[in-house]
């Protein structure tokens, strides 16, 4: 049995992810479980339970991120990129927006799936801590 969807089985997150901000040591902690979830996709009957990584660290160090919802080879493959860099993290940033997840949010829905959200930190123009939600980004912490 795979990650990714299989004979009508999908895996999900149900997820516990948080994000705390240090105001007095001016640091980003983001906690996580590390369980994902095996369904059966008409009936939602739980069949698998297992160990996985729900948080990541980006390639330049610089930035930290948590996410949930779809498990699937698209949003795999959309945080492994998140992870290499592939985005311009300035821009989100300074935008309040992340058109990347939101795409790849819009594509989840129409194919009938679960949307993905994130946590993400950064030490880009300060400590910054911002939940995004599945079309955007929302919320920044500074």
């Amino acid at each position: 049995m795979g990650r990714f969807l299989r004979g009508g089985w999908f895996f999900v997150f149900i997820t516990t992810i948080l994000g705390m901000k240090h105001p007095e040591m001016k640091k980003v902690f983001l906690f996580g479980d590390r369980q994902e979830t095996a369904l059966v996709s008409k009936t939602r009957e739980i069949i698998e339970i297992r160990e996985c990584r729900k948080l990541r660290k980006g390639s330049s160090g610089e930035y930290c991120f948590g996410f949930a919802g779809n498990m699937e080879e698209r949003s795999l493959d959309f945080f492994d990129r998140f992870a290499d860099g592939d985005f311009d993290l300035e821009e989100i940033i300074s935008k309040k927006y992340f058109s990347g997840l939101r795409d790849l949010n819009i594509n989840n829905m129409a194919d009938g799936k679960s949307k993905n959200n994130m946590l993400f930190a950064s030490r880009l123009g300060g400590i910054l801590l911002s939940f995004m939600f599945a079309l955007g980004l929302e919320k920044l912490e500074r």
